[in-house]
């Protein structure tokens, strides 16, 4: 059941991204408001960070339940709302409850995996791709039948409602209380942990690399290549696609050469990019694609166990520092539709290009953290998750 968090979540959190061209028409948006609409579902993170620390002195069940039950009522309400506000509004609460049940469930996960943390994050992550290749499937799917995407948004409320309820219903590990430090006391004792910041960093690029990556990539394909939407659709299949099979390699590969693929795989998403940007032929833009996912599923892993396992009994004030931290990265989404209104899409997808190759030479010295050995554990024998 902990397993499961990230396929419900990345179930769901893909179909703004998937129907962003279909919003933005029926809305009459700029790219800069798309982009905003987007950049929304993260800052929620913001108010989201504060129910993070909280999965260390509250009931996870409780914060894990309540959280999937206010996302469900903000998924219905983005799909009947007739104002863009609207969208805005509920996309900003949804983004912090979705912190609320992640968080109440990854930070049990740190309890119920043990030293085999790595393997837990890598078949959780595993489970999440699926979900994210399922979502697309759904779209298409949906388009075929001539379903709007207003009735996806509905259809997932009644999915996450389903979901809280079975997290109400389920037993989860309670705070170890390793950590005698008050909520305010503990966060400032990560903010002076030097490493947490070479880590923000790092989960700041992953923030630009995901959903809102893919829905610019889908609008780059269609709108500046003249690509058919569905084909275009798939290039977003094949990252996460991609996604899939690095999150499924993770735990061996960083197990046996950390450093060697976490270095790798950073320097591997510019240049997927820019394959994506540079040669405009299918395949090969698939391939890229693909590639890309593999590299971004391999640096979240280990960032994530490196997160969780840094410092025992604080995995989620932790978590919720270095999200704080990486927050100016939320507004990047703005920040690349303001690009794309002024010249155009493919310059868009270049700054993406430049700022993950800028991003990555910080991997460098984070894959020399001397606790990175005491985190990742083979994963041959860990233990059953719920």
């Amino acid at each position: 059941m902990l397993l499961l968090v990230r396929f419900v979540d990345e179930l769901i959190v893909f179909i703004p991204a998937g129907t962003l061209p279909q919003i933005a028409d029926d809305f009459h948006l700029s790219y800069a408001q798309a982009g905003l609409l987007l950049a929304m579902l993260s800052a929620g993170g913001l108010f989201g960070s504060v129910l993070t620390v909280a999965a260390d002195h509250v009931s996870r069940r409780a914060l894990a339940s309540a959280g999937a039950a206010v996302v469900a009522l903000c998924l219905l309400v983005f799909g009947i709302s007739p104002w863009f506000a609207g969208l805005l509004l509920s996309a900003l609460v949804w983004g912090a409850a979705g912190d609320a049940v992640s968080s109440g469930a990854e930070v049990a996960l740190v309890d119920v995996s043990g030293r085999h943390l790595t393997a837990a994050l890598g078949r959780q992550n595993f489970l999440g791709a699926l979900g994210d290749l399922l979502s697309p499937i759904v779209l298409v799917l949906a388009g075929l039948a001539h379903l709007g995407w207003r009735v996806l948004f509905v259809g997932s409320a009644v999915l996450m409602g389903g979901y809280s309820a079975w997290l109400g219903a389920e037993p989860i590990p309670a705070p170890s209380g390793e950590s005698e430090s008050t909520a305010i006391g503990g966060m400032i004792e990560v903010v002076r942990d030097y490493r947490v910041w070479m880590l923000a960093a790092a989960e700041a690029v992953l923030t630009i690399v995901d959903e809102p990556f893919l829905a610019f990539l889908i609008l780059f394909l269609e709108r500046a290549q003249r690509v058919p939407v569905s084909l275009a659709a798939l290039a977003a299949l094949a990252n996460l696609a991609g996604s899939a099979v690095g999150s499924f390699l993770a735990p061996r590969l960083l197990q046996r050469r950390y450093r060697v693929w976490l270095v790798a795989s950073g320097f591997g998403l510019p240049l997927a990019i820019v394959l994506l940007v540079a040669v405009p032929v299918l395949p090969v833009q698939y391939l890229a694609a693909a590639f890309g996912g593999v590299c971004g599923a391999l640096v979240w892993v280990a960032v994530q166990a490196l997160s969780l396992g840094l410092r025992p009994g604080q995995p989620g004030t932790t978590s919720a520092v270095i999200s704080l931290i990486a927050l100016p990265a939320l507004a990047f989404p703005v920040l690349a539709g303001l690009v794309a209104d002024h010249a155009g899409l493919g310059a868009a997808m270049a700054l993406y290009a430049l700022v993950t190759l800028a991003a990555a030479f910080v991997l460098v010295p984070l894959s020399r953290l001397r606790r990175v050995p005491a985190t990742l554990m083979d994963g041959h024998q860990a233990p059953q998750v719920p």
